[in-house]
């Protein structure tokens, strides 16, 4: 029998605040650290407790920053700590279709990206057309974050246009001066991730 859980968001939640629902579910704080220490992580520990306030009880759950680096990770570093690790297959998959969705829902990783890999360093994108899976404000961010820029118009010195539906003129510029067209699928695969199409879960 399926179990589903519901969460009521009303002002957001931390990936602290969830693991500690999740311990208050039943989830036991050393199948949480042994699952964990099948990733290529060090340099953090954690801790538990028991907190009340306005009549409300939960776990508290500690994420300690021992190492004092902060590194930045995107969507990428992320897939890799996933697939590198001594996990279940089951359980990479369901893990990176989680933090795809999230991408795809415009979720900003990790922040700055002042230290991480700039893959798209010096690529100039144009964005038309309405995209199905990101928003043009986050497929925006996902392209700076990686090292590109992002302009308003077409031209020779333009890298890639990505379409989604109904792109207008600027897809037809593209396409007068041979300027490489993506498609949001092969955008994806560009930014080291996938979307799935329409039906699938």
């Amino acid at each position: 029998m399926l179990t589903v859980l519901y969460l009521d968001l009303f002002s957001g939640a931390g990936g602290d605040m969830l693991l500690g629902a999740l311990l208050d579910l039943g989830l036991a704080l050393d199948d949480l650290r042994s699952d964990l220490a099948r990733m290529s992580l060090s340099g953090y520990e954690l801790e538990a407790e028991r907190r009340v306030g306005h009549g409300l009880s939960g776990t508290q759950l500690h994420v300690r920053d021992l190492a004092q680096a902060h590194p930045a990770r995107h969507l990428h570093d992320v897939r890799r700590l996933i697939e590198e690790s001594t996990l279940s297959e089951q359980v990479k998959r369901t893990a990176l279709a989680v933090f795809e969705r999230l991408a795809r829902a415009g979720l900003a990783m990790a922040g700055p990206a002042a230290h991480g890999p700039k893959p798209l360093a010096g690529k100039k994108f144009v964005l038309t057309g309405t995209l199905s899976g990101l928003t043009r404000e986050a497929a925006t961010e996902l392209i700076l974050a990686l090292g590109g820029t992002v302009s308003s118009s077409v031209s020779k010195r333009t890298d890639y246009v990505v379409v989604g539906k109904d792109p207008g003129s600027k897809y037809d510029k593209a396409r007068a001066l041979e300027v490489r067209v993506l498609d949001e699928a092969e955008f994806c695969q560009l930014l080291g991730w996938g979307v799935k199409e329409k039906g699938e879960e």
